[in-house]
């Protein structure tokens, strides 16, 4: 029994660390979105600068301020939002993981 919970918390962990590669052909959001603070993340762009949005709507590309109209800032707030929650979400997913291999270790 003792072997079947190594090998299930084997599993996790490969499963846990599969997401944290950096493959150059990959496009996935989840390695071009960056948190910097509470208020602005960073979005990187492939062979292009970077775009820094705010949560209060701002945008600016290559340290450039970018003019939005206030539909376009409602868009950014949302997209902004969305980067921040998936990264909670992501967080709150590794740290229920890391609680259920240490049950798993535990029993």
């Amino acid at each position: 029994m003792n072997t079947a919970r190594h090998i299930a918390c084997l599993i996790l962990f490969a499963i846990a660390t599969a997401g944290c590669s950096h493959d150059a052909e990959n496009t996935s959001a989840f390695q071009h979105i960056s948190v910097l603070s509470s208020a602005r993340i960073a979005v990187h762009a492939h062979g292009g600068p970077d775009a820094i949005v705010s949560a209060d709507g701002d945008m600016s590309i290559d340290g450039k301020t970018v003019a939005v109209t206030p539909p376009q800032r409602d868009l950014l707030k949302q997209y902004f939002a969305g980067a921040i929650a998936l990264r909670n979400d992501a967080l709150a997913t590794g740290a229920a993981g890391v609680a259920t291999a240490g049950q798993a270790i535990g029993s």
